[in-house]
C-alpha cells in the first residue's frame, strides 16, 4: 500500500471492463450516436470506429444488386481471434460475431431482393450493462426493407471488438469468419453508398463509476494496507 500510494497507482480494483467502456464527457468523436461509413475507405484503426461495444446499436446499408450473383462483405471488423462481420453470400444476409473462437451467427431467412434493397443489423442489450457477466444474452436481429428474417439472443461485444480494425466493403486482413476464408477479401460485387452504424446511450449506463473510483482512491489512502 505504501508503494501504492507513492506511485499514484491507487484505488487497487478490478474495473478492466469500466475502463474500456467508459466514454469520457469531453470526448467529441466517440460520444456521437451516427457514425457514417462511404464505400472505397481505407481500413481504419480501433480508435476511429463506433463504439458500439456493450450498447444498443444499429448497422443500416442500402445497397443495390444488380444480379443474384452479387454478393460479399459489406463491413468487418476484427480477425479470427474476435469481430463481428456482416455480408451477402448466396443471396442470404448473414451477420457473424466472433466472440475468441466462438461464433454467433444469424442468417436470413428470406433472400435479399435483386435490386435497390435496404439491409439492417440490430443489437439490444440488457437494460443495464455493468459487468461482463451483463453481456449475455441480448438480442440481434436482421432485417431487409424493414422486416425482421432473422432474430437471435447472442453474446454483446464486450469492451473491445477486437484489436484489429474496421474495413469497408471486404474483410481485407484476419478473416473474422471461416465461412468465407476460401474467398480471398470477398468483397462486394453489388453496390452502396455508404453504411450508417447508430449508437444509443453512448455512455453505457457506466456514468457514475468513475466518481466512485475516486471515492475508493479516497478510501485506500487512508489505509495502512490493504
Amino acid at each position: 500500500m505504501t508503494k501504492a500510494k507513492e506511485y499514484n497507482i491507487l484505488p487497487l480494483v478490478e474495473q478492466s471492463f469500466e475502463l474500456h467502456s467508459y466514454v469520457a464527457p469531453g470526448d467529441r468523436f466517440k460520444n456521437r450516436e451516427v457514425f457514417e461509413y462511404y464505400k472505397g475507405t481505407s481500413h481504419l484503426a480501433n480508435g476511429v470506429v463506433a463504439p458500439i461495444a456493450g450498447k444498443k446499436h444499429s448497422i443500416t446499408i442500402p445497397i443495390e444488386r444488380a444480379e443474384a450473383e452479387d454478393e460479399g462483405i459489406l463491413l468487418a471488423h476484427g480477425n479470427e481471434d474476435a469481430g463481428y462481420v456482416l455480408y451477402i453470400r448466396e443471396n442470404r444476409l448473414i451477420y457473424e460475431y466472433n466472440f475468441v473462437g466462438t461464433i454467433f451467427r444469424l442468417e436470413s431467412e428470406t433472400e435479399v431482393p435483386v435490386g435497390a434493397s435496404t439491409v439492417r443489423f440490430e443489437f439490444y442489450p440488457k437494460e443495464e450493462v455493468k459487468t461482463p457477466a451483463d453481456l449475455y444474452p441480448g438480442k440481434a436481429r436482421l432485417l431487409i426493407d424493414g422486416e425482421e428474417v432473422a432474430a437471435k439472443r447472442i453474446m454483446a461485444i464486450p469492451f473491445k471488438v477486437s484489436h484489429e480494425g474496421l474495413t469497408i466493403g471486404a474483410d481485407k486482413y484476419g478473416k473474422v469468419s471461416t465461412s468465407y476464408a476460401d474467398m480471398g477479401e470477398f468483397p462486394f460485387t453489388g453496390d452502396f453508398e455508404k453504411i450508417t452504424i447508430e449508437i444509443e446511450d453512448v455512455q453505457g449506463k457506466l456514468d457514475n463509476f468513475i466518481p466512485d473510483m475516486l471515492k475508493e482512491k479516497e478510501r485506500q489512502m487512508q489505509l495502512d494496507e490493504l
